[in-house]
C-alpha cells in the first residue's frame, strides 16, 4: 500500500493497482494460501488491513466455496442420472433380445434350415 510500508515479498504482494489488486483478490477468494497474504498485508498495512479480509474471506469467500460445492454435487448428480438411464436402456434392450427368441434376426439363425430343399 503506498506511503503505508514496504510492501511484502519483494513488492510483489500489493494492491497498489488494478492488476496486483485483482491478483491478489482471486487468490484470497479461492482461499489459496489466504494466510500468507493475510499476514504479509497485516505486517506492512497494520490492523486496518482487517477490515478488508474479515469480509472478504468469511462472507465472499464463504458464497464461493458454497457455489463451487453445490455445483460439483449437481454435475455428480446429472452424471449418475445419466449412467442409470444407459443401464436401464441396455437392460431393456436386452429384455426384448430374449423375449424375441434370442436372436435379433430370427430368419437368418444358424438352426435356420429354411433354405434347403427338401
Amino acid at each position: 500500500m503506498q506511503g503505508v510500508g514496504k510492501n511484502p515479498y519483494d513488492g510483489h504482494t500489493n494492491f497498489d493497482d488494478m492488476g496486483s489488486s485483482s491478483l491478489n483478490a482471486c487468490q484470497l477468494l479461492s482461499l489459496d494460501w489466504w494466510e500468507s497474504l493475510y499476514r504479509s498485508t497485516l505486517e506492512s498495512a497494520g490492523p486496518a488491513s482487517l477490515l478488508f479480509f474479515a469480509p472478504a474471506i468469511f462472507v465472499v469467500g464463504h458464497y464461493f466455496l458454497q457455489a463451487l460445492y453445490l455445483g460439483i454435487v449437481a454435475m455428480s448428480y446429472d452424471y449418475l442420472m445419466r449412467c442409470e438411464q444407459d443401464v436401464d436402456e441396455r437392460e431393456t434392450k436386452e429384455l426384448e433380445r430374449l423375449r424375441s427368441g434370442g436372436n435379433p434376426d430370427r430368419s437368418s439363425g444358424p438352426g435356420d434350415h429354411s433354405d434347403r430343399s427338401g
